[in-house]
């Protein structure tokens, strides 16, 4: 005979008793019930859930609205489109250029006892004999006429949360576990070279320790001034710089959760790693951010792509207004650019968060160029080329591909590939989405602003072989800024030209409602499914481009609950 699988049978068992229920719910309900309850309060039903579901009174539309105005319903359609796009960098990819790693080396010192001292790798300085090198013999013993003339002491901002003050006293200590969950240094970042005096304060090669914005003609927030001059330094507290206790950058400095289901304050593993992971760890819990944002207030969907506000936090604003530029700007930096304007600006007259306020998020306006979801950290990471972004957010967003089965590829010499035959099926299309990221430098987050970089450089567009600075920047094929050729005016629009295209395509609304229906249902939609996906468009730009209503039609379907009904145990 069939029975109920052995889970829920236990479940059915262990309610059997309640006299209290006055109605009597099918196996199909359920079923039913406990499909909703993963799926909309982010766990199995619990006993008292299901007492409540089997009494005369439970009212099932009013459960799923209370459900989807809560968190878990936000958390489960943010991991449907984060699983949508991708957005995790594998264990390879590292943010770490030498401008923001502050290494540690050691000295013995003139009492005899061993001192660290922090210092970049490659800092330019005064001394031609250090330059670009530690500033002091490594191992060896100095003076304190050494000490003081090439170190100073500074209070750095991973120890003290208010490192900017004049006398900084918040230092780190136990409570900051619970004012700060998730922020928890190694060890050996908090005590001094004997291994048990706490460190109450750092020693830092003099050069390291500047607080210059500019010098000989470059922006201190960039490795093109930490490379050129020896008055650029970490900034006020050490802002500008990632700790490393060792003295290579990828010793650990964060203890970082590495398996967080519950959430970064509730870890069920964390280890020690490298300055590099605690910022890409950040990267993507600020697209985990954003979309919970859109999804739990019920804004409008298309912010997502459009929209200009959207959630910081203390890490983030110390990785946008101190560390962003220092990727900045490599090929770009030989025609002059070297104070670069970013491609996401935070608003200078807010007050942001200290880098240790993990759990305090504030809603900003990103600037002029932020295009919600194509302008992060991590997706410009993870989508390191033009062509690689645009398809990103044409499938996931227009839910189309590039297919050209069966065609054939002869021998050409076509520099345009929406021209060159067995290619244009596909790049016709992609190189003019592509185009919208001319100005966003590969593998990088810099912009590349119109007045430094005019589509049409002249000493650029010359014939033959371009000047050495033009290369990597302009494309010799078209005489043109690398990945314009294919549309000059979706270069100048931006990413948020391709947002503006996305979210006005009549692609881009069934797009959304099937992203999250497949999700839902846990199939792919039919040929079948048309006319109710239809349906489901219809309303959801009707209601503003807003999903708790979609997803409140999905759950409430005929074709939802039917998904959830495995085939029963044969055994007997």
């Amino acid at each position: 005979m069939r029975r109920a699988p052995l889970a829920l049978a236990l479940v059915l068992a262990g309610i059997a008793g309640d006299t209290s229920a006055d109605r009597h719910p099918s196996l199909d309900d359920y079923r039913y019930f406990r499909r909703l309850s993963i799926d909309l309060a982010g766990h199995p039903p619990t006993r008292d859930d299901l007492t409540r579901f089997e009494r005369g009174d439970f009212e099932l539309g009013a459960w799923i609205d209370q459900q989807l105005a809560s968190p878990a319903y936000a958390e489960r359609v943010e991991r449907i489109y984060m699983d949508r796009l991708r957005l995790e960098l594998g264990s390879s990819y590292h943010f770490a250029p030498p401008s923001t790693v502050l290494r540690r080396d050691q000295v013995n010192g003139p009492d005899g006892r061993t001192v660290f001292v922090y210092y970049r790798q490659g800092q330019r300085r005064k001394d031609r004999a250090t330059d670009r090198a530690f500033c002091l013999p490594s191992g060896g013993t100095v003076t304190a006429a050494q000490l003081d003339a090439r170190t100073v002491v500074v209070e750095p901002w991973w120890l003290y949360a208010d490192y900017a003050a004049a006398e900084p006293r918040d230092r780190v200590d136990p409570s900051w576990a619970t004012r700060f969950p998730g922020y928890e240094l190694v060890p050996e970042l908090l005590v001094d070279a004997d291994g048990t005096t706490p460190t109450t304060a750092v020693r830092v090669c003099r050069e390291e320790a500047q607080t210059a914005a500019t010098a000989a003609g470059a922006s201190c927030l960039t490795a093109t001034g930490f490379e050129r001059s020896a008055a650029c330094g970490c900034g006020p507290g050490l802002e500008r710089c990632l700790p490393s206790p060792a003295s290579h950058p990828g010793a650990p400095a964060f203890v970082i959760a590495t398996a967080a289901p519950l959430g970064l304050g509730q870890p069920f593993e964390a280890g020690h790693r490298a300055a590099a992971f605690w910022e890409r760890m950040w990267w993507s819990e600020e697209a985990r951010h954003l979309l919970d944002d859109v999804f739990g207030a019920d804004r409008d969907v298309r912010e997502l792509l459009v929209g200009r506000d959207a959630p910081v936090n203390g890490p983030l604003a110390q990785f946008y207004r101190a560390l962003a530029g220092s990727t900045c700007c490599g090929p770009a930096a030989r025609l002059g650019y070297t104070s670069p304007e970013p491609l996401v600006e935070l608003p200078a007259s807010t007050t942001l968060p200290p880098p240790q306020a993990t759990t305090t998020w504030l809603r900003v306006d990103r600037g002029p160029r932020a295009a919600g979801l194509l302008t992060l950290p991590i997706f410009l990471a993870k989508y390191a080329t033009r062509r690689a972004r645009a398809h990103a957010a044409y499938s996931v967003f227009a839910c189309r591909d590039f297919i050209a089965a069966g065609v054939a590829e002869p021998p050409s010499t076509e520099p345009d590939l929406a021209k060159r035959p067995g290619c244009a099926t596909c790049h016709a299309t992609l190189e003019p989405l592509a185009a919208y990221f001319t100005r966003v430098r590969e593998s990088d987050w810099t912009y590349l602003p119109p007045a430094t970089f005019p589509a049409r450089l002249p000493r650029c567009a010359k014939p033959g072989k371009p000047p050495g600075e033009c290369r990597g920047t302009y494309d010799p094929d078209f005489h043109l800024l690398a990945g314009a050729h294919a549309a000059p005016d979706h270069a100048e629009a931006g990413p948020r030209g391709l947002a503006a295209e996305l979210v006005a395509s009549p692609d881009f609304a069934p797009c959304a409602v099937q992203t999250v229906a497949e999700a839902l249902l846990g199939r792919p939609l039919g040929a079948g499914d048309e006319p109710w996906k239809r349906e489901l468009a219809t309303g959801f730009v009707a209601g503003g481009y807003r999903m708790r209503a979609v997803v409140r039609a999905i759950v409430s379907s005929s074709r939802y609950r039917a998904s959830d009904r495995p085939p029963l145990d044969e055994n007997p």
